[in-house]
Protein backbone atom coordinates (compact mmCIF):
# COMPACT_ATOMS: atom_id res chain seq x y z
CA UNK A 1 0.00 0.00 0.00
CA UNK A 2 1.56 3.26 -1.11
CA UNK A 3 1.42 6.39 1.38
CA UNK A 4 0.17 9.51 -0.06
CA UNK A 5 -1.82 12.80 1.40
CA UNK A 6 -5.34 12.28 1.43
CA UNK A 7 -7.83 14.94 -0.46
CA UNK A 8 -8.26 16.84 2.42
CA UNK A 9 -5.01 17.20 4.16
CA UNK A 10 -4.07 18.56 0.52
CA UNK A 11 -6.94 20.85 0.55
CA UNK A 12 -6.07 21.71 3.95
CA UNK A 13 -2.48 22.83 3.56
CA UNK A 14 -3.36 24.90 0.43
CA UNK A 15 -5.94 26.55 2.72
CA UNK A 16 -2.74 27.25 5.26
CA UNK A 17 -0.51 28.42 2.54
CA UNK A 18 -3.88 30.49 0.90
CA UNK A 19 -3.70 32.93 4.55
CA UNK A 20 -0.47 32.91 4.68
CA UNK A 21 0.15 34.72 1.28
CA UNK A 22 -2.77 36.58 1.82
CA UNK A 23 -1.33 38.12 5.05
CA UNK A 24 1.90 38.49 3.32
CA UNK A 25 -0.23 41.15 0.39
CA UNK A 26 -1.81 42.58 3.41
CA UNK A 27 1.25 43.66 5.13
CA UNK A 28 3.13 44.54 1.92
CA UNK A 29 -0.07 47.27 0.89
CA UNK A 30 0.60 48.66 4.93
CA UNK A 31 4.23 49.17 4.06
CA UNK A 32 3.65 50.77 0.87
CA UNK A 33 0.83 52.94 2.08
CA UNK A 34 3.49 54.12 4.87
CA UNK A 35 5.83 54.36 2.62
CA UNK A 36 3.75 56.80 0.20
CA UNK A 37 2.53 59.09 3.40
CA UNK A 38 5.85 59.34 4.52
CA UNK A 39 7.18 60.75 1.42
CA UNK A 40 4.09 63.13 1.21
CA UNK A 41 5.49 64.30 4.62
CA UNK A 42 8.97 65.09 3.30
CA UNK A 43 7.77 66.69 0.54
CA UNK A 44 5.10 69.21 2.91
CA UNK A 45 8.58 69.45 5.35
CA UNK A 46 10.32 70.53 2.23
CA UNK A 47 7.61 73.20 1.13
CA UNK A 48 7.50 74.46 4.55
CA UNK A 49 11.64 75.00 3.85
CA UNK A 50 10.95 77.05 0.96
CA UNK A 51 8.22 79.39 2.03
CA UNK A 52 10.48 79.98 4.92
CA UNK A 53 12.75 80.77 2.81
CA UNK A 54 10.56 82.95 0.56
CA UNK A 55 9.79 84.72 4.29
CA UNK A 56 13.56 85.24 4.80
CA UNK A 57 14.20 87.20 1.19
CA UNK A 58 10.52 89.15 1.12
CA UNK A 59 9.41 89.15 4.69
CA UNK A 60 6.08 88.01 3.37
CA UNK A 61 4.25 84.67 3.20
CA UNK A 62 3.46 83.55 -0.37
CA UNK A 63 0.04 84.32 -1.58
CA UNK A 64 -2.06 81.54 -3.52
CA UNK A 65 -1.98 82.10 -7.18
CA UNK A 66 0.72 85.15 -7.13
CA UNK A 67 3.69 83.74 -5.52
CA UNK A 68 2.76 80.13 -4.83
CA UNK A 69 1.60 78.41 -7.86
CA UNK A 70 -0.10 74.68 -7.94
CA UNK A 71 1.00 72.71 -11.31
CA UNK A 72 0.38 69.60 -12.08
CA UNK A 73 2.91 67.57 -10.31
CA UNK A 74 4.70 70.33 -8.83
CA UNK A 75 4.48 73.80 -6.49
CA UNK A 76 6.55 76.73 -7.14
CA UNK A 77 7.32 79.09 -4.78
CA UNK A 78 9.10 82.25 -5.73
CA UNK A 79 11.70 80.63 -7.81
CA UNK A 80 12.36 77.45 -6.27
CA UNK A 81 9.62 74.37 -7.50
CA UNK A 82 8.97 71.69 -5.51
CA UNK A 83 7.83 68.33 -7.14
CA UNK A 84 4.60 66.36 -5.34
CA UNK A 85 4.58 63.56 -4.71
CA UNK A 86 1.30 61.63 -6.06
CA UNK A 87 -0.13 64.75 -6.80
CA UNK A 88 -2.56 64.46 -9.61
CA UNK A 89 -5.03 67.13 -8.86
CA UNK A 90 -5.27 70.32 -6.68
CA UNK A 91 -9.21 69.65 -5.85
CA UNK A 92 -9.06 65.61 -6.11
CA UNK A 93 -11.49 64.52 -3.12
CA UNK A 94 -10.07 61.21 -3.53
CA UNK A 95 -6.62 60.19 -1.33
CA UNK A 96 -5.18 57.03 -2.46
CA UNK A 97 -1.31 55.97 -4.49
CA UNK A 98 -2.47 58.19 -7.62
CA UNK A 99 -4.11 61.22 -5.95
CA UNK A 100 -2.97 63.02 -2.68
CA UNK A 101 -4.40 66.38 -2.13
CA UNK A 102 -2.20 69.68 -0.62
CA UNK A 103 -3.09 72.94 0.37
CA UNK A 104 -1.53 75.73 1.91
CA UNK A 105 -3.82 77.59 4.51
CA UNK A 106 -2.03 81.26 5.82
CA UNK A 107 -3.07 84.19 7.81
CA UNK A 108 -1.14 87.33 9.31
CA UNK A 109 0.16 84.86 11.85
CA UNK A 110 1.69 82.35 9.83
CA UNK A 111 1.16 79.01 7.40
CA UNK A 112 0.21 75.71 7.22
CA UNK A 113 0.77 73.00 4.41
CA UNK A 114 -1.75 70.10 4.67
CA UNK A 115 -1.43 66.71 3.04
CA UNK A 116 -3.71 64.00 2.87
CA UNK A 117 -2.81 60.83 3.84
CA UNK A 118 -4.20 57.81 2.40
CA UNK A 119 -5.98 56.90 5.92
CA UNK A 120 -7.94 60.13 5.21
CA UNK A 121 -6.14 62.30 8.52
CA UNK A 122 -4.27 65.35 7.11
CA UNK A 123 -0.79 66.18 8.11
CA UNK A 124 0.40 69.85 8.52
CA UNK A 125 3.44 71.67 9.22
CA UNK A 126 3.82 75.33 9.10
CA UNK A 127 4.15 77.67 11.64
CA UNK A 128 0.43 78.82 11.57
CA UNK A 129 -1.05 79.82 14.90
CA UNK A 130 -3.93 78.07 16.77
CA UNK A 131 -6.50 79.63 14.35
CA UNK A 132 -5.12 78.02 11.32
CA UNK A 133 -6.85 74.50 10.34
CA UNK A 134 -5.92 72.40 7.25
CA UNK A 135 -9.81 72.16 4.83
CA UNK A 136 -12.21 69.50 6.71
CA UNK A 137 -12.85 68.04 3.61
Amino acid sequence: MHKAFSLVEILVYMGIAAVVISLGFVGITIAQQAARDEERKLVSQEIRSTIDSYFRSTAAYPVESVSLLWHTNSVTIGDKTVTLAGFKGYSSSTTDAAHTRYAYVKDRSGYLICVKMESGDWFHTGNGGGSLSCPTN
